[in-house]
């Protein structure tokens, strides 16, 4: 099973599914192995609104009680405890049937410190979960590859190199949840190695400045977005922010993107604008940086992109992702390449990202290295994690 919350705090996801590697003969001396995910189930639960409120506010606070954040993940681990459960007893599955349970936990920090190393914590009671459920976890996935000078992100390389890359074709997986994430697939023939990024905003800021402003907890199909007009100040003032500098490889989240950057940039750039302004132009941030991103760090490296597998809540804002094809041609990037979505590959969008922690899980417990060190920026393959 994998278990996943991420940057939008919207739902808990999870996944049981059947996988595995699969031989079959094709005569007496050769044999094909082939990688196999079968049965899939998806469950979202809600996220609990008070917890949100309370993760929402941590990133304001540079210093918390230690004894607050041991509280926080107390709660957290039993909300992913009512969410197993509830999912398990939906699908009418034993748990006693179940290998393990992979959790990502909820990130609260991810970011460089002042020597230059990364630093991230994901807080989960991975001992807790295992207890409580008298199951197998395997959790803690992110320092593992940090432990070999990696990012520790993006760790969802690995699933989209097991499942999207190709022969003849690069491939692009981009995710657009809270944050926007690309994993480079460069077609075997090229030579080229992998490679991950996050590109920077995806819905992070769309969403929590709808909630600040409208009450809602995101722009359904850019509806808000299209009734304002683009505040070009505020716009260039976003994209100067210094994660959009960064080199490769570089990862991100709330602590370079928090609420209080936000609504100090909303306030001496936006004081006279409408508040549909303010989304209209946050969605052509998004959609802008990720056009500037292609250009800027894909297209140099590998000529061409054949595909985008589109990816995460994003794809859901169809004026979010037409911006983007006016962006790409605003940048002169060429003919907008195939556009695909998880569920051409017979995977839920919504179950992917917990989908791949199942599989990032399933190499820990059979000692295979789970991270792409091309994409992490790490000296070496790791299996990380660690197993209750």
């Amino acid at each position: 099973m994998g278990v996943m919350t991420g940057t939008s705090l919207d739902s808990v996801d999870v996944v049981c599914v059947d996988i595995g590697v699969k031989q079959t003969k094709l005569n007496k001396h050769l044999v094909n192995l082939a990688l196999y995910e079968e049965n899939i189930c998806h469950y979202e639960h809600p996220f609990s609104e008070d917890l949100k409120s309370i993760f929402l506010a941590l990133q304001s606070k540079k210093n918390v009680p230690l004894k607050h954040l041991l509280y926080l993940e107390k709660k957290w681990t039993d909300q992913s405890i009512e969410a197993i459960e509830t999912a398990l007893n939906l699908w009418n599955i034993d748990k006693k049937t179940v290998q393990a349970i992979c959790t990502h936990g909820q990130t609260v920090f991810h970011q460089r410190d002042q020597d230059g190393e990364m630093a991230t914590l994901q807080l989960g009671d991975a001992s807790r979960l295992a207890e409580k459920l008298i199951m197998r976890v395997i959790a803690d996935f992110r320092r593992g590859d940090i432990a070999v000078g990696g990012q520790g992100a993006p760790l969802l390389s690995f699933y989209d190199t097991l499942v999207l890359r190709e022969l003849e074709k690069t491939v692009v997986a981009h995710n657009l949840g809270g944050i926007s994430n690309v994993t480079v697939l460069p077609d075997f023939k090229s030579g080229l190695e992998p490679f991950a990024f996050d590109t920077g905003l995806a819905n992070l800021w769309i969403d929590r400045a709808m909630l600040e402003y409208f009450g809602r907890p995101f722009d359904e199909d850019a509806q808000v977005a299209r009734q304002g007009n683009l505040i070009r100040p505020l716009m260039t003032a976003i994209l100067s922010l210094p994660y959009y500098d960064k080199s490769l490889p570089k990862s991100t989240g709330r602590d370079d993107f928090s609420d209080k950057s936000l609504f100090s940039l909303v306030a001496k750039y936006a004081k006279d604008c409408s508040k549909e302004d303010v989304i209209t132009t946050l969605t052509h941030v998004t959609a802008s940086s990720m056009a500037i991103a292609y250009k800027k760090f894909i297209i140099p490296k590998v000529g061409k992109v054949d595909k985008i597998v589109f990816s995460g809540g994003g794809v859901y804002n169809q004026g979010l992702m037409n911006l983007f094809g006016a962006y790409w041609q605003a940048h002169e990037l060429g003919d907008f390449p195939e556009a695909y979505y998880p569920e051409d590959y017979g995977i839920p969008n919504k179950a992917k990202e917990a989908l791949g922690f199942a599989w990032l899980g399933w190499a820990k417990w059979h000692g295979l290295p789970n991270n792409v060190p091309s994409c992490t920026g790490a000296n070496a393959p790791v299996s990380a994690g660690l197993i209750y």
